[in-house]
């Protein structure tokens, strides 16, 4: 058929449509015809389509592998998360430590510190944070808290060291949705912060170190208050962590603190008061002074002096050696210990022996 014969039938569709449509609505329309595109106009416009498809390809490419690569990595983390090494300083006064920490950088595959206590890595970061690390720029923050120090201590170490207001953190840390994921209610009490080495990336905000802080806690105590419901039926995993954090304050190696956490739960069996003095201390506010005679009947739900069995709450963040101690104590008969001349622990058996002086151990820091 040649072209023009073609147009004709064409305008004679278009005429009959019209009409059609005119019978059907009574509103007339008009159909415009459009005109025939020159064969070379065509052949260029599928040029230029061919041409920006190839090039969607080469910048879509890089994005696409990232996505799979992505994808492999979160269901690699989710699946089986790693473990990293903590160290737990348990001495570093809090004057120190408040200092900016220095920072670790590092990717996947680097290490960034020596260990005692390992701690679960923190499940897979953000998404934008994981698209870094598979370019292979991510920085990561280690950061280091020390033991001894309480919730609102914290809090002022992270503001101390940049990443953010103390308020924020303390916020975080009260989240009554993070909380009722552990069993927990706000406010959190001291304690459930572990001593140690946390790694996460730079920038992350304050809920989400929050909740990686929580979860390591959780995971890295669970089998050692499986025990201690095991092996002490009548202590909660909060009465398990409260002994930690007094064995905490109380000595400074893993040795003297498995005595003390002897002396302590003999002391228990046997319906003995704890009578440690920082307890006192922590009634008090932890007031910048040493502790007077007269501060030992001060009447306060932590006084260990004036209450029976154990304080209600952690008196300040642990080691998870001294947990572990608190449920795995020395096998000893001592009821009574003191610190002597160079801050050494002494044992003794008897009140005797405490109170004269002939102390039975005198080799522990």
């Amino acid at each position: 058929m040649k072209h023009y014969e073609h147009e004709r039938l064409h305008d004679l569709a278009a005429r009959c449509l019209r009409q059609r449509l005119f019978q059907r609505t009574g509103h007339s329309i008009r159909f415009v015809t459009p005109k025939r595109l020159p064969w070379r106009a065509i052949v260029a416009v599928a040029a230029l389509a061919t041409a920006a498809f190839g090039l969607s390809l080469v910048v879509a490419g890089p994005s696409l592998a990232a996505s799979k690569a992505l994808r492999r990595y979160v269901r690699a983390t989710h699946g089986a998360p790693r473990v990293e090494t903590a160290t737990s300083p348990a001495t570093a006064p809090l004057a120190a430590s408040m200092l900016p920490q220095p920072f670790g950088s590092a990717n996947e595959s680097g290490s960034d510190s020596q260990a005692s206590d390992a701690l679960p890595r923190p499940v897979a970061p953000t998404t934008d944070y994981l698209l870094d690390d598979l370019r292979g720029s991510a920085t990561y923050v280690v950061w280091t808290l020390p033991s001894r120090v309480t919730n609102t201590q914290i809090a002022l170490l992270w503001q101390a060291n940049g990443f953010g207001p103390a308020l924020e953190l303390l916020t975080a840390l009260n989240d009554d949705r993070l909380l009722a994921k552990y069993g927990l209610r706000s406010p959190l009490p001291d304690g459930y912060i572990l001593a140690g080495s946390y790694r996460f990336p730079k920038g992350s905000p304050a809920r989400t170190v929050a909740a990686l802080m929580l979860d390591e806690f959780h995971a890295a105590t669970a089998d050692l208050f499986a025990d201690a419901r095991r092996l002490y039926p009548s202590m909660s995993s909060q009465d398990v962590l409260t002994l930690a954090s007094i064995i905490e304050q109380e000595a400074g190696t893993a040795d003297g603190k498995r005595r003390v956490s002897s002396v302590f739960h003999n002391r228990l069996r046997r319906g003995m008061r704890l009578q440690s003095e920082p307890t006192i201390a922590y009634g008090l506010g932890n007031p910048q002074r040493s502790m007077m005679p007269s501060d030992r009947s001060a009447q306060s739900p932590y006084n260990t002096y004036v209450i029976d069995g154990i304080p209600p709450s952690p008196i300040c963040s642990v080691s998870l050696d001294s947990i572990r101690t608190a449920v795995h104590p020395a096998e000893t008969a001592y009821l009574f210990f003191d610190v002597g001349e160079g801050g050494k622990n002494r044992f003794s058996t008897t009140l005797a022996e405490h109170v004269g002086g002939s102390l039975a151990d005198t080799s522990l820091p």
